[in-house]
Formats: C-alpha cells, structure tokens, sequence
C-alpha cells in the first residue's frame, strides 16, 4: 500500500509539473521563477508538523519541473520566499501579523490573497533575493483565490 502510494505521488507530481511547463511554452515564458521553500525547514513547528516537513521532497518536486523545463527550453530561478505572503504589493511595506488568508494593508488599504500576493512578488524578485524593479507590483484592487471546485457543505447542521 505504502509503495502504491509513493508511486502515485511521484505521478502527480510528473503531472503537475507537466501542466505548468505546458501552460509555460503556450504564454511563450522564458523564466519561471519559483519560490525555494527550504528555508521553512529551519523553523520549529511542533512535533507532527516538523515530522511532516522532513518527509516533504522539495528537492525532488524541483528536480522534476526544472527538468520538464529545460526540456522546453524555458530556465527555473529559485527564489527566496521570505516575506512574500505579508509584504503589501502595492506600498511594498510589512503588513504586521496578517491573519487568515487574506491580507489586508493597514497603509494603503489593498485587500488580496496572501498566496496570490506572494506568487506576484516572487515573479519580481531575482534569484539573488531582490526585486528586479523598483516598481510596485501590478495587481488589482482586490484580488481573490480562485477555486475550481464548489465550497463544502456540512453534512449535518450545527447544533445552536
């Protein structure tokens, strides 16, 4: 069963990186930038959490897109993602202690999803760490996480 399941995963993660290199070449890009989560091995999280970080192969999910992409001719930059899901895109200043999902600026008052905010700031930075503009990034007023699947039900109601 345990071997079933590796081998399963190891397909979804070919799939997965095919997927995104193919929907690379038809918007012609030529770099993918893509966050380098290793430096979240070094926190402390707690002793299930730490277990499953361990277990998590970054290295070899990396090694099967940058090798999908070099095939299609298209170079992988890891980036560092620190600070990326709580620095405000369009004043490019730390929203202090952001909660839930969503992130909301104190300064400027932008709204969007932290991990679409991330994923704009990182398509910014350089494999160095910095930003490759001093320009804010581009997005819209507010940005929210699109889902293709419908939100859940529960199965049984609340008791009030």
């Amino acid at each position: 069963m345990e071997g079933r399941h590796r081998r399963r995963v190891r397909q979804a993660q070919h799939e997965a990186a095919r997927e995104v290199v193919s929907w690379a070449v038809e918007q012609r890009v030529g770099v993918l930038r893509v966050g380098n989560p290793r430096g979240v091995l070094d926190l402390d999280a707690g002793r299930r959490h730490n277990l499953r970080l361990r277990q998590w192969q970054i290295g070899r999910l990396m090694q099967v897109l940058t090798d999908k992409a070099v095939q299609a001719g298209i170079t992988v930059d890891p980036v560092n993602e620190r600070g990326t899901s709580s620095t405000c895109p369009a004043c490019l200043r730390r929203v202090p202690k952001p909660r839930g999902r969503t992130l909301s600026c104190p300064h400027c008052q932008f709204t969007g999803h932290r991990d679409l905010i991330a994923a704009a700031i990182i398509a910014t930075r350089t494999p160095g760490g910095g930003p490759t503009t001093p320009a804010v990034v581009v997005l819209p007023k507010v940005v929210t996480h699109r889902r293709d699947w419908p939100t859940p039900t529960r199965c049984r109601p609340v008791p009030a």
